[in-house]
């Protein structure tokens, strides 16, 4: 008998233990690090650079964590961000464009303001008739590898309060920017004589320099002490 009550004592306590948990503040994400940061985009900036021929994108913003969340659990950086812009540049009439660009950041402090830039060729800009900005653009975000849902401030004008437009958008340019990939490009490809600000730009990862060694020998040569 005493080892049946003390079955269903254990039993019903851990089930209590677990309703208990389920509740406490914050347990949803907060004790298991999924308080995901997110970005602040604070100004979207479109600025042509005639003597040197490119239309510049200026992408100023933040990271921050959501309010409400437990304090011990807050960071002061965000390791791993991704962001890829699309750009549709047209009209009804004359057809559309779409290009994409995409950067990968590290080591970013939380609340501090940082800015991106994306450049795109100023003559292919001008059938636009908009002093080079796109018809529209969006603003995708991933951090750490999750993938973000664009709010107003990621995405132009265009689409709000229109998620049909928005779902349309999507899904052509996943089908028609990689035709145009290599036009709209990050700051970091652009021409070394092209002059602008950087000083408030992130750390960027760039995988065309994730190069071993090995990539650096020459075919048929003779190795160091050969």
């Amino acid at each position: 008998m005493k080892r049946v009550i003390y079955f269903f004592w254990m039993l019903f306590g851990r089930m209590w233990i677990l309703f208990g948990l389920a509740f406490l503040p914050g347990y949803s994400g907060s004790c298991f690090g999924a308080v995901q940061a997110l970005p602040d985009v604070r100004r979207v900036e479109f600025t042509g650079l005639p003597d040197a021929g490119w239309v510049r994108m200026r992408i100023d913003f933040a990271f921050r964590f959501p309010s409400g969340g437990s304090e011990n659990v807050r960071k002061d950086r965000v390791e791993n961000v991704a962001l890829c812009v699309v750009h549709c540049y047209g009209s009804e009439a004359s057809g559309f464009r779409f290009f994409r660009s995409a950067v990968e950041m590290v080591g970013m402090s939380v609340d501090k303001r940082y800015s991106v830039s994306f450049f795109f060729p100023e003559d292919l800009s001008c059938p636009s008739g908009n002093g080079g900005q796109p018809h529209s653009w969006l603003l995708e975000w991933k951090v750490d590898g999750a993938l973000l849902e664009s709010d107003a401030q990621s995405m132009s004008g265009f689409f709000a309060g229109r998620p049909d437009v928005l779902a349309s958008f999507r899904k052509r340019f996943e089908a028609e920017a990689p035709l145009n990939d290599g036009i709209l490009i990050p700051s970091w490809a652009l021409p070394s004589h092209v002059e602008w600000d950087r000083s408030d730009e992130p750390v960027f990862r760039r995988r065309d320099t994730c190069l071993g060694l090995d990539s650096f020998s020459i075919p048929g040569g003779k190795g160091r002490g050969e």
